[in-house]
Parts: C-alpha cells; structure tokens; sequence
C-alpha cells in the first residue's frame, strides 16, 4: 500500500518507538540482555536490507499485530566489521558487507566460493548494505552466503551477556538452522563473527545460483561444490551444499562420501553423485519453479559442477568439457576488482532514544539538522520534509532503485535506509549532482546525448548508480558498465541507450569522476 494513501506520518515510522546504536559489542549485547525480556522486545538492525520490507509489511497492513518496538542497531559497532586471517583460520565479522566481502583479496583467496556468491548477490546497492551476519541469520533456505560457508566448513561465533561479560560460544554453521526464518541464535545473543578454515591453494570450487534474472533474483536453487586434491590422482576432501531445495541450506554428505570413495573423475561416478544429490533434496513447489523442476536441476547442475571441476584437473574423461557460463569454477585467486571499500561506520548512539530524534548529516553539499521519528526512512525525509522528489518511490522493497541515493559514495537504496542511520554521513541525491559551472553534471548530458532518458521515472537512480560505480573504481567495459545499473528497472525498457550513455562518460573519463 502507498504510504500517501493512509495520509498519516506514522506510515514511515513502521512501529518503531525508539533507537540506540552502541559503540561496542559490549554495550550491544548487554542492553540486548537486558531488553529481551520485554513484551515487545527490540528489533536488532544490521543491513536492514531483509528486515526493512517484512517492518514494512507488518506495520502497514497489520499495525494491530504488533506493538511499538525498539531498534538496535549494530552499525556502530567496528569490532563487528573487516576480515582477518587468524592463525590458519579466516574471520570476518558479522556487519561486514557483501560488497565489502567481494571486493576483498583474502575472501578471493582464502573462500574462493564465497567471494563468487557475493559477486552475484543481488546488486550494487543492497550490497552496499546488506552484511554477512544479516544474510545468515534471516535463516533463509535461498541464502546466497550459505552454501558457499557450508563447503568451506565455517563456523559462527555468537555472543551474549554472561555474568557481567561477553561470552562467546562456537557453533557450525550446518547445525545453526533450524528452519525457514529459524535460527539457533538466542534472544539475548548477537552473531558476531564467522570463522573458516584456510582453504587451499590447490582446491576447486563450482557454484551457481540457478535464477530468472541476474541480478536481484532468489534462487530457484543453487549449488556449491569444493573439492580438494590429495596429490595422487584422489580427492581428500570433497563437499556439496544446495540452496533452496529444502527447509535449510543443506550440506549432501553421501556424495562426498562417494566421490571420496573414488567416484570423483568418472563418468559413472558423477551421474551416481548428481542421482543422490537431487534425492536428498526435498523442494517444495511455489512461484519460482515447481518440486520436480528443481530437483531436475539440481542433478544437472551437480553433474555439470563435477564434470567441469574433473576437467579443470586434468580427468581424461572430460577433456574438452566447459559447462555453460552461468557456472563459475575457480580455484583461490586475486580480488574480483582492485578497489577494496573501508566499512562505512555510522555515528553511535549509546543511551536509547526515544520520541524525534535530532539528525545532523551532510545533504547535497550543505549542513542539514532535522527531528525525525526513528523509524523513519531516508526516502521520507528527503521527499517529504525537502521536497526533494528526483528520488523516487516505487516499490519499497528494495526492487526498482528508484529511490537510490548516495551514502558517503556508495549508492544505496534510501527506502530502505533508516534516516537515523545518516548522523555524520553525507548524503547525494540527484538533485546534488551537478558540474562546477551549475549546469548538467556530464554523465548526465551522455545519457541524454545517447537518449538514455524515456519517460524519465527511472533516470535518478540510473544516474545514481552510474556515478556511485565511476567512484567507487568501476571500468568502462560493456559488462561491467551493464552491471553498475542491474539494480535499477527501467519500465520502458530502454537499457540499450541508458548503457550507451554509461559508455559515453567512461570515454570521456580522464583522471577520476566527482560530483563537481
């Protein structure tokens, strides 16, 4: 329902009655502690990109369903942020983003198969958002993170109040769902990290995410496969995961258990591991494709991961063989691009703040003070309270990118951005980018030199996002300048022009882009 049609601000404030946003873990989990107990206990905010639209549908159309809650946001809280290597261990911390995660070397080197699921995690702006814990504890059996973390044996730490401390306790990530939305996480506990071995330079891994469009999509189902060389012509270790053909991520130990046994590297023994790996499935029918369509999959592209892996070893029997492009196997690498991000760290917030909330954030270039409800989004702010309406509203869930905005330079989707999640940020919207003269920033006039502009709906979150991939290091090659935009619908279908118009400014690109 279109918040306009209620005629109310508390259309925006989706139930939220108050926030607090901690600068430690510490500070995170005791206030959790002491909160959880309560009849309508606090909603824990990372990303907000899956949290944000089930708020939404909750208040929206069933206001009576729910009481006022408060928000805990962990967007403050560094020690949850960045990548190490600890030991013979690799740790990444629970707020650490998507895109964070795909731009980085040690993902790239050390989990070869997550960093390919982060490159195709939905687009540019949720996963600019959008943060490793969030994605595993939203407990979806489509997680994109979670295969890839199963064949690479991870383990998530969580961490709750224990006697005046933090205490952590360890648990595999294949035991930590229970079900659809279920996960073993307590109420009073935070996951705050995501531990896995060191994966080996000599290993292999496959994966796809089978879906109807790529970007923006869930599983119909995908597969990861790892396996790892023992250096005489076997395997000493093997693991296959599915998504989205059961109530859970599910690791398939049965193959593993066969292709150790010597049926990896056979014909025979790759369609016997594709016959179990669709057995042990039990998908459901619903939208996206029906039971039997996916358990069909899932023997073909088992078969296809096993078979492409077999040729890259150098197995006789598939010389020759390259399964279709939408499967990717590779083996531990250098970062998908050169362009590491720093975390984007909010302002904290440490005693609970309840009513309006002054907001004091850089907009367009200028200072901005404003009192917002907590539960406010940015899209309201900026329409609503500036009249700023070149960021649209269309679907607000994250679908269209008509509301993209940037945040600190990185385009995110403002209708899913908490307005209180600005303080001390700076925010551009596409009324704030322009040339040094006042006239037409020049990526704007490319696109509308190659008629990248149709009835015009669309325009600012293409331009938003075009902009956010020239400054975040994004190339001018076809591919990558298609994916800058595969967050944003255009509803007249004009793409072609749209790219030519991306291709035209990283022509004319010298030394860098800026807003000015």
């Amino acid at each position: 329902m279109r918040p306009e049609a209620r005629g109310t601000r508390m259309d925006w404030e989706l139930g939220i009655s108050g926030y607090i946003a901690p600068a430690t873990l510490s500070a995170a989990v005791r206030y959790l502690a002491e909160s959880s107990t309560q009849e309508y206990p606090p909603l824990v905010w990372a990303g907000g990109t899956d949290l944000m639209p089930r708020m939404r549908m909750r208040w929206l159309d069933s206001p009576e369903q729910g009481g006022l809650q408060s928000l805990l946001s962990l967007r403050s809280v560094s020690e949850l942020s960045g990548i190490e290597v600890v030991g013979d261990m690799l740790r990444i911390g629970s707020l650490t983003t998507i895109e964070e995660m795909r731009r980085s070397p040690l993902i790239s080197a050390h989990a070869p198969a997550l960093a390919i699921a982060c490159d195709l995690f939905a687009s540019f702006q949720i996963r600019h958002a959008a943060t490793l814990g969030g994605n595993l504890v939203n407990a979806s059996p489509a997680a994109d993170t979670a295969g890839p973390l199963l064949v690479h044996q991870a383990v998530v730490v969580c961490a709750g109040w224990r006697d005046g401390s933090v205490d952590e306790r360890h648990i595999p990530l294949a035991e930590f769902w229970l079900g659809p939305g279920r996960c073993a996480l307590a109420a009073d506990e935070l996951l705050v990290a995501v531990e896995l071995p060191i994966f080996p330079d000599s290993g292999w891994v496959a994966y796809e995410k089978h879906c109807r469009r790529p970007a923006k999509d869930i599983s119909i189902v995908s597969i990861t496969l790892a396996v790892e060389p023992d250096g005489d012509g076997g395997l000493c270790r093997s693991s296959l995961a599915l998504g989205a053909v059961a109530p859970t991520p599910l690791l398939v130990p049965q193959v593993a258990e066969l292709l150790a046994e010597g049926g990896f590297g056979s014909k025979e023994g790759h369609s016997r591991a594709s016959r179990m790996a669709a057995e042990a499935a039990s998908p459901i029918d619903d939208v996206r494709g029906s039971a039997a369509h996916r358990r069909h999959l899932v023997e073909v592209l088992t078969h296809r991961a096993l078979d492409g892996i077999a040729a890259r070893m150098g197995y006789s029997d598939f010389n020759g063989y390259e399964p279709p492009q939408r499967m990717t196997i590779t083996q531990s690498g250098s970062a998908l691009t050169n362009c590491e991000l720093p975390p984007m760290t909010p302002q904290p917030s440490a005693e609970l703040q309840e009513g309006d909330i002054e907001v004091n954030f850089t907009l367009n270039g200028g200072p901005m003070r404003r009192n917002i409800a907590a539960g406010a989004t940015l899209v309201a702010l900026l329409r609503e309270d500036e009249n700023l309406t070149g960021t649209k509203i269309a679907c607000e869930e994250g679908e269209c990118g008509a509301c993209s905005v940037l945040l600190d330079g990185r385009a995110v989707q403002s209708c899913l951005t908490l307005a209180v999640e600005c303080e001390g940020r700076e925010v551009v919207t596409v009324e704030g980018v322009y040339a040094p003269d006042g006239e037409l920033h020049d990526l704007m006039e490319d696109m509308l030199i190659e008629g990248g502009v149709q009835c015009g709906f669309c325009s600012p979150g293409m331009v938003i996002s075009g902009l956010s991939h020239f400054l975040n290091g994004g190339g001018g090659g076809e591919q990558e300048l298609a994916r800058a935009i595969e967050g944003n619908l255009c509803r007249c279908t004009g793409y072609l022009r749209l790219l030519s118009g991306l291709e035209r400014h990283a022509a004319r690109l010298g030394g860098g882009v800026g807003l000015e």
